[in-house]
């Protein structure tokens, strides 16, 4: 990881922020606890009963995705696969006992649908026992700075020693966003999985009312939604929704049935005339450059994937604000453009607030044997090129220089036979004479 600058300034303090509109008013909801928080800029744009404990229903398979990501040695375990057991089958009924399905179906199954029983074969599969991975989930959580959480099971499932409030699962959506993988998965239509059962492909539809139902909210991007068995078959809902690159995530808890996607949709609408959109940076803003490992290219221009916004406290001013320029030093090639090379991060007294993604404009393909050390395709051209220029030159200079000896030794040969002829006929000459010097 490179860091490029730390910019202690607030770009954008002359700028004036949108004004939130005053005549907006809260929309009044069924659901016991909820919260609106902009992932962009950790702004509560609504909160009602937000610490209030209560069953975290699926939402809890965020967490159980980023520890299976966390424990995983490389993205080869994508591929690995898990054999579904008896213990696994009687959380759901997905795939039949005995068959295989690789780590990469369950996680969209999981995330797609809230399938218990892929929710409990990830947690067996990545800690050996779904207790050990509990454990990892309460370090996580832990981790994460939630103090008002607490998890006894990887599926979801009603528990009264199982808990979390809004406010905490908003942040574990918000951290789960930063992992590519669940943003990506968890808004996918459907996804087809092979399964070796002897049944063919199977087909697996995204259950979220955002993406199922007709009412599916425009800049969707993920998210979960069950309903509790127990006590009181009472609704669970979470999405992450993105409108001119801001970015939003709307938790209901203890919802009426049936009044997840109508409340939320509110919810949403309200927040996004709300939330506070005053922008630090532009979208395709050029931030440096990342240096790409075995690439055709080995450098390129990265980009600010959207714009970032910051939110100031009303008892707080801009010089809180800190933006930091993170370009990672572990890209390899082959890259596709829009691959994330690195971020532009957002502080606000010391905390970090949001985060802007910084990509790239251009598919970079593997690179000849120098790109090893980060010199391109184009390079290694003009090096060869320079190369070949010095060896013509060497070769020109050396062939010039046997010439000129050849030259020299052949005129040295030429004036030691004109001597040698005049010495003749000088002795002819004295011949012819009859001179004798004795």
């Amino acid at each position: 990881m490179v860091t490029i600058n730390i910019n202690t300034s607030f770009a954008a303090s002359k700028k004036k922020a949108k004004a939130k509109t005053s005549d907006v008013t809260a929309p009044e909801i069924q659901a016991q606890s909820a919260i609106v928080l902009s992932a962009s800029t950790n702004e509560v744009v609504f909160s009602s009963h937000r610490d209030r404990k209560l069953p975290p229903g699926s939402t809890v398979q965020l967490m159980v995705a980023m520890v299976v990501i966390d424990n995983m040695h490389d993205d080869k375990e994508y591929k690995n696969s898990v054999q579904i057991t008896e213990d696994m089958y009687s959380a759901g009924t997905t795939y039949p006992v005995g068959s295989s399905v690789k780590v990469e179906d369950l996680m969209y199954t999981m995330l797609m649908s809230g399938d218990v029983e892929s929710a409990k074969a990830l947690a067996t599969y990545s800690a050996g026992t779904e207790s050990n991975f509990v454990d990892q989930m309460n370090s996580k959580a832990q981790q994460l700075g939630l103090v008002n959480t607490r998890y006894t099971n990887s599926t979801g499932a009603y528990n009264t020693d199982q808990f979390s409030t809004v406010e905490d699962t908003a942040k574990i959506a918000k951290a789960a966003n930063q992992y590519g993988v669940i943003k990506r998965m968890s808004g996918e239509d459907r996804h087809s999985v092979k399964v070796t059962d002897g049944n063919g492909d199977k087909t697996i539809e995204n259950t979220h009312p955002f993406m199922s139902g007709s009412s599916s909210y425009k800049g969707f991007k993920g998210g979960s939604y069950s309903k509790l068995s127990e006590p009181d078959s009472k609704e669970v809902f979470l999405a992450s929704a993105i409108r001119n690159d801001m970015n939003l995530i709307v938790v209901l808890f203890d919802e009426a049935p049936g009044k997840s996607t109508t409340d939320a949709t509110k919810l949403l609408d309200y927040g996004f005339q709300k939330a506070t959109q005053k922008v630090i940076i532009k979208k395709d803003v050029k931030i440096g450059k990342v240096r790409i490992k075995h690439g055709a290219k080995t450098r390129l221009a990265a980009y600010t994937s959207g714009k970032g916004y910051v939110y100031i406290p009303p008892e707080g001013s801009d010089s809180l604000v800190k933006t930091e320029s993170v370009i990672f030093d572990n890209v390899e090639a082959p890259i596709k453009a829009g691959d994330k090379v690195g971020e532009y991060r957002i502080y606000v007294a010391d905390e970090l607030t949001g985060t802007v993604d910084l990509v790239v404009k251009e598919d970079v393909s593997l690179g000849w044997l120098p790109s090893y050390i980060y010199i391109s395709n184009t390079m290694t051209v003009i090096i060869c090129v320079i190369l070949l220029i010095i060896v013509l030159l060497i070769v020109r200079a050396g062939n010039i220089k046997r010439r000129r000896k050849r030259m020299r030794a052949r005129k040295h040969k030429e004036k030691i036979r004109e001597i040698a002829r005049q010495r003749l006929e000088i002795e002819e000459d004295r011949k012819r004479r009859n001179w004798n010097y004795k």
